[in-house]
């Protein structure tokens, strides 16, 4: 009999490609749910996040929360010889700093074009005077207790009389915890607990939290990647 040039016989041949048309069979399913598990096609689609600064102009805030019903704020006046819109900008210029992997943007403008439950408000005044809050209380938000983002939160950040630096510290923690996160023992952190840190951003370091309300440590850069994804770039 007449062998084919790989060395089978047709017979061997044929037994061969019955063979291999079974395998395909068994193999079909698992090869379909690979595909379906290929993990660039299980990422959704992530929302920038839009947050807006409001500082204090003497008159009633736009948005309260659950925090300090019916009280009006004193102008915000910045803790430097800057006037407000210098001030402002410097403050801006640390936020996106620590935030330029975030897929977050801050803006001093309500965006009036998007609806309140999807952008987040800070609250910013110069001390918490005017809500009833003095001594150590630099700011107020309240977690959601399921540790995760609220996407139309409020946070106030009621301290911020001091530099620049220190008033976009305060800004990053209580959107930290509109973020889900919560204190750390870091000091190089933002979400250390004190005033009395050297914030550079949100560490990329696992560290202990204080309270272990969404675990026991927690690496806040990680969290914050997560919250928001990564930032768009053109």
């Amino acid at each position: 009999m007449k062998e084919f040039s790989c060395g089978r016989t047709a017979k061997q041949t044929h037994a061969y490609l019955v063979w291999l048309h079974g395998l395909a069979w068994l193999l079909a399913p698992w090869m379909i749910l690979g595909c379906r598990s290929d993990p660039e096609q299980a990422v959704p689609e992530v929302t920038e996040q839009v947050v807006w600064l409001w500082f204090a102009d003497g008159q009633s805030p736009p948005r309260h929360g659950s925090e300090c019903l019916g009280r009006v704020p004193p102008a915000f006046i910045c803790g430097t010889e800057q006037g407000a819109e210098p001030c402002q900008s410097e403050i801006l210029l640390y936020l996106r700093k620590w935030y330029q992997g975030f897929n977050v943007r801050f803006v001093v403008e309500r965006p009036r074009e998007m609806t309140e439950a999807s952008y987040q408000t800070i609250l910013i005044s110069n001390d918490g005077a005017w809500c009833g809050h003095t001594g150590a209380t630099h700011g107020l938000t309240r977690m959601r207790a399921d540790c995760g983002v609220s996407r139309g939160g409020v946070a106030l950040a009621l301290d911020c009389a001091g530099s620049s630096l220190q008033c976009a510290a305060l800004i990053a923690h209580e959107h930290g915890h509109l973020s889900g996160l919560e204190h750390t023992t870091d000091t190089r952190d933002v979400m250390y607990a004190s005033d009395e840190s050297a914030p550079s951003g949100f560490a990329t370091q696992q560290a202990p939290t204080q309270a272990a309300r969404c675990g026991p440590s927690q690496n806040s850069f990680d969290r914050m990647l997560s919250a928001y994804g990564a930032a768009k770039r053109l």
